[in-house]
């Protein structure tokens, strides 16, 4: 009796330990949560912001100032060699204890042009960024380390995780979802 409990609490032990959540060894770096609660990494890649003119030609010749440009993050390849579920969890370690999650990253659909990848950050005249962005749920796992659960993800859709910063060259973190995407989406 007592070899079978100590094995049982020997089994339970090790799947509690298993199913702990590992901690990022980088800060800022999001990375996917397997179900095991291991680790795995994302595309990353750094790049520049561009801009380009804005899609109103009476604005562009007339003047309109800041608002007659894109700025988007061109990213290289069609499409990540990370493929995930569009039911993936991330977990990133934040810079300290007392950051915010809210205000660190915006995940946002990167858009497919001309075999590159663009994920815009700022649209001219009535166009929105916020309408290619998905909404975040936090958990906080640690004292500065959260999970990071999207609200939707689209199936065969390539995704990008953006520092919310003003910085000029960007390091961003890329993957795409698992099937095929809806009829029409670009």
């Amino acid at each position: 009796m007592k070899k079978t409990f100590f094995a049982l609490l020997t089994f339970v032990a090790a799947a509690a330990f298993a199913q702990e959540v590992q901690t990022p060894e980088f800060k800022n770096t999001p990375m996917y949560l397997k179900a095991d609660g291991s680790l795995d990494k994302l595309e990353k890649q750094t790049a520049a912001i561009k801009d380009k003119g804005g899609s109103n030609p009476w604005a562009n010749a007339y003047g309109g100032g800041a608002n007659k440009t894109v700025q988007y993050i061109n990213c290289t390849g069609a499409s990540s060699s990370v493929v995930l579920p569009t039911t993936a969890t991330f977990i990133v370690k934040l810079k300290d204890a007392e950051t915010d999650p809210d205000g660190t990253f915006v995940l946002t659909e990167a858009v497919v042009v001309k075999g590159m990848r663009e994920v815009y950050i700022r649209k001219d005249y009535g166009r929105n960024v916020q309408e290619k962005q998905v909404t975040l749920q936090y958990q906080k796992v640690s004292p500065g380390v959260y999970k990071v659960i999207p609200d939707h993800l689209n199936p065969g859709t390539e995704y990008c995780f953006v520092t919310n910063n003003d910085d000029a060259n960007k390091v961003v973190n890329l993957f795409k979802t698992e099937g095929t995407a809806p009829k029409g989406k670009k």
